[in-house]
């Protein structure tokens, strides 16, 4: 008993020597930082669109994007473009309103003095090519009508590009409507136009002089992902919207017990299907899935991307392009402006890109083109496709 008192005796002033100790030692040395309050003095612009930036001076800002928020009339801006310690350029929000800045550095805040308008953002409705070829492709020194909202009527505060290619001649402005020739050499693709720098993009245009993908422009429909003419369908098998499909392609059944075809969703994302066999889906005789477009006089090839397959080669298909509104059978396929029988490896390629099939053909003048394929198919068959191409040579 006597050795345990000894020993908790001796516990006892061990610690009291420590915490006196402790007690000896200064305590850590913490220093209070006091952030400034921001000094703004003034912001440009007083007026603009949502998006637009606002540039706030003043001082004491500090250098630090994260110790921002800036309100524009109790709504958060975008984003903060770059700060320094006397100027902030800020992004306006999309749904801003009218009315005052507020300013918030650290836990300082402060509202600007003065108003920033919000401006009702420019709009496109519509873009019209009024050249021979057709509205919505415009050959080098066409004239093009722009119509919409909010344009104004100051010529200094328009530009026009096409595709990247700014115009140079705007001939007439007004806050309906933009006149505009389009300039020699541009790309086919997104027209822009930009009110008082804000820019709103419009629909493609096509330019007939430069060669390439127009795809964009005739084909609907044409590549991942695949829309279907059931919304919102949950089916495996599906029919594919802006695309004709004759009786023996749709030998599936898929929303609401109805027949379907030319679309599979079975290894996600859709892609371009055709089967026999599998699941007792009937052989395919003559199946047709085609668009029927109006082309301009030109040299083109039409291509198709091949994925997983499987099916006999002695099966005939075939990616066609002919004139008129429907594709011939296989036995009569010479018939057709360009064609070529696609020839199977029996390969998975997991979804992804196989192998790359073209045809091509020529126009001497305007002409109604189906672009599309024909099927036949026999036994445990399949095809898929993940997209299709147009391409003027």
């Amino acid at each position: 008993m006597k050795q345990i008192l000894k020993q908790n005796a001796i516990v006892i002033l061990m610690v009291s020597f420590v915490m006196l100790f402790i007690g000896c030692e200064k305590g850590p040395n913490f220093e209070m930082v006091t952030y400034p309050a921001p000094q703004p003095t003034d912001f440009n612009a007083k007026s603009g669109y949502p998006g637009s930036y606002v540039t706030i001076t003043g001082k004491d800002f500090g250098t630090l994007a994260g110790a921002v928020t800036i309100l524009f009339n109790g709504i958060p801006s975008d984003s903060i473009k770059s700060i320094e310690d006397g100027k902030i350029v800020v992004k306006t929000p999309a749904n801003g309103t009218t009315g005052k800045i507020t300013l918030k550095i650290w836990k300082n805040t402060v509202v600007l003095n003065g108003v920033f308008t919000f401006l009702p953002a420019p709009t496109i409705k519509s873009v019209t090519s009024l050249g021979p070829l057709g509205t919505g492709i415009a050959a080098t020194g066409d004239l093009v009508v722009i119509k919409g909202t909010g344009f104004g009527t100051d010529p200094s505060k328009v530009s026009v590009s096409f595709n990247g290619t700014t115009a140079t001649s705007i001939t007439a402005v007004a806050d309906t409507s933009i006149q505009v020739i389009t300039p020699g050499g541009y790309s086919s693709g997104n027209l822009t136009v930009k009110i008082n720098g804000f820019p709103i993009t419009g629909p493609p245009l096509l330019n007939p002089d430069v060669k390439g993908d127009i795809s964009m422009f005739y084909l609907k429909n044409y590549k991942q992902p695949f829309s279907t003419i059931v919304a919102n369908d949950a089916s495996r098998w599906r029919t594919p919207s802006d695309w004709t499909v004759t009786t023996p392609i749709m030998n599936h059944t898929g929303a609401n017990n109805a027949p379907a075809g030319g679309l599979d969703n079975n290894h996600p994302p859709l892609v371009i299907a055709f089967e026999s066999g599998w699941g007792g889906a009937s052989y395919i005789v003559n199946g047709k899935m085609y668009q029927t477009v109006t082309l301009p006089a030109g040299n083109y090839t039409y291509s198709v991307g091949m994925s997983n397959n499987d099916w006999p080669g002695s099966d005939p298909i075939y990616i066609a392009a002919s004139a008129g509104t429907t594709l011939p059978d296989a036995a009569n396929i010479s018939t057709a402006l360009g064609y070529f029988k696609m020839i199977p490896d029996g390969q998975y390629y997991s979804g992804g890109l196989g192998k790359t099939y073209s045809c091509n053909f020529s126009l001497t003048q305007p002409t109604k083109v189906s672009l599309g394929f024909v099927v036949n198919m026999t036994g445990n068959s399949y095809l898929n496709l993940i997209w299709v191409k147009l391409v003027l040579n």
